[in-house]
């Protein structure tokens, strides 16, 4: 091949690489151990471009992610909305806001958190993974939780691993959306701070994330769940741009009753509790939420 013929291909591929700004990635979770943890369990499929992610749940266990639903984020996962095809509505996946509701129930029912800690374990090198080199991260939570409601005492403590081996050469904004959102918030401002300090050290993209997560209730036998989520494939790639947009028609609902159910909302309007009399922690966020 002549030098020119050499040089006119690499300048088609190196045009082809900047064309294909974005990235696709597949992903699973895994859960065991632990009530309803089949809940945790979901596979799905990624398209990133810069600060814009769309995810689609292929399958999962959760009525909040169901299979064939996908989420959209324009600023790297700081909004996301989470859309339900087959009820043709979206709503905003505000964690920090539950988080938030979650710290005022814990304050309704005298629940108090002691000893809060975090700590990094260990920083090395974790290998090749999905064709990327990795940076293994280990990190321990620990904390006590104290509750005295309705004649009630109990006190449950908290101690949670987590290894996370990330790729610092794939830094997109939104490749993190899923995986932020992954690390729900306690509620408790001391403790939350304290997490994010820890997680701020861990640079780029989590490739793999296992949760360990043993809680003891005072007196009784140790109960262990632990979640792995795992970046199964990852390529680049050059998504349309109206993948990130909401879909025009759809009606905008609230988390709030997709985590109640729907009837929650409606309940709520006519002054009905729609069952939470049942359930003394599902009234107060009730009464939390009509209050907002």
């Amino acid at each position: 091949m002549s030098r020119i013929a050499t040089l006119a291909a690499l300048i088609v591929f190196c045009t082809v690489l900047q064309s294909m700004a974005g990235w696709e990635y597949s992903a699973i979770t895994r859960a065991d151990g632990g009530q309803n943890s089949e809940a945790m369990n979901s596979q799905m499929t990624s398209v990133v471009d810069g600060d814009n992610a769309r995810i689609e749940f292929v399958d999962s266990g959760s009525p909040l992610t169901p299979p064939g639903s996908f989420m959209v984020t324009t600023d790297g996962g700081k909004t996301l909305y989470m859309v339900d095809r087959e009820e043709k509505t979206y709503a905003r996946w505000d964690i920090e806001g539950m988080a938030g509701m979650a710290g005022g129930a814990m304050q309704m029912m005298n629940m108090k958190m002691s000893s809060p800690r975090v700590e990094k374990l260990l920083e090395e090198k974790g290998g090749e993974m999905a064709g990327f080199p990795t940076t293994h991260y280990r990190f321990r939570t620990s904390y006590t939780m104290e509750m005295n409601f309705l004649g009630v005492q109990k006190a449950i403590s908290t101690m949670t691993e987590e290894d996370i081996w990330s790729c610092a050469e794939l830094n997109d904004a939104g490749l993190n959306a899923w995986m932020s959102q992954q690390a729900a918030k306690t509620g408790h401002e001391q403790l939350d701070q304290l997490i994010q300090a820890e997680r701020g050290k861990v640079k780029g993209f989590p490739l793999k994330r296992i949760v360990s997560t043993t809680t003891t209730e005072s007196g009784g036998t140790p109960q262990v769940m632990k979640v792995t989520t795992e970046v199964t494939s990852i390529q680049k790639a050059s998504p349309d741009k109206a993948l990130f947009e909401l879909p025009a028609g759809y009606k905008e609902t609230s988390m709030f009753s997709s985590l109640l159910g729907s009837g929650a909302q409606d309940a709520g309007e006519s002054g009905q509790e729609s069952g939470a009399e049942e359930n003394p922690f599902m009234k107060i966020m009730q009464q939390m939420h009509k209050g907002k």
